[in-house]
């Protein structure tokens, strides 16, 4: 089986919020931090990408699954 850091990994870099090829922004989600936010409170709002996002949050959630 796939220890459950590896599974925890596959599922950050394959989430939508945090997009592959550039930083987030209020396109991708609704804020800076996910972790501050109840899921419902994630969809994007916004039609046009005004805001860019640092990425600080995955780094946070990938050192700890390191």
């Amino acid at each position: 089986t796939i220890p459950f850091r590896i599974e925890m990994l596959q599922e950050l870099l394959s989430n939508k919020i945090f997009p592959v090829d550039r930083l987030p922004s209020n396109c991708d989600r609704a804020g800076d931090y996910v972790w501050q936010r109840k899921d419902a409170e994630q969809q994007p709002t916004a039609r046009q990408c005004t805001k860019q996002f640092s990425g600080v949050d995955f780094l946070w959630i990938a050192a700890l699954l390191n």
